[in-house]
């Protein structure tokens, strides 16, 4: 696929639409995100509301590097907030250490697939947003944002 072409289905901004977890389906406003994928660099945000007792909100800001046959990706900065009845704790621990690399393909029905090196993790792009996947399993579904 041309490098334009594959840039234009992954660049673009996103909304969480679900967050699937311990065989729950979450949707705002238990959780709510925004992802943006733009000219190289990577913003995610997110909040999860779930537990009353414990709430999560998330920024992290990093970049990515977009080849024909390769997508990689990585967070240099991190900011995880947890909120309990003890207070509000940070973390600035980095989530991995490195760029996570991924191959690139595109399946028949024009959706870009990337794939782990050890084929555990990956997203699949569509022109309607993004899913990304951990051992066959869906966790994150987002739904791109409308221009204007």
């Amino acid at each position: 696929m041309v490098l334009d072409k594959l840039n234009a289905i992954v660049s673009g901004a996103y909304e969480l639409e679900e967050w699937h977890e311990n065989g729950a389906v979450l949707r705002p406003p238990q959780v709510d995100g925004r992802a943006l994928v733009v000219n190289g660099t990577i913003t995610t945000i997110f909040h999860n509301r779930s537990q009353t007792d414990k709430q999560i909100t998330a920024v992290l800001v990093g970049n990515y590097v977009l080849g024909n046959a390769r997508f990689a990706y990585r967070y240099q900065d991190t900011a995880i907030y947890t909120e309990t009845a003890a207070g509000i704790s940070v973390s600035r621990k980095s989530l991995w250490e490195g760029m996570r690399s991924f191959s690139a393909s595109v399946t028949a029905s024009g959706a870009v697939q990337f794939c782990s090196d050890a084929g555990q993790q990956g997203f699949t792009f569509t022109l309607a947003g993004f899913t990304y996947w951990e051992n066959g399993q869906t966790l994150r579904v987002w739904r791109r944002c409308r221009e204007g």
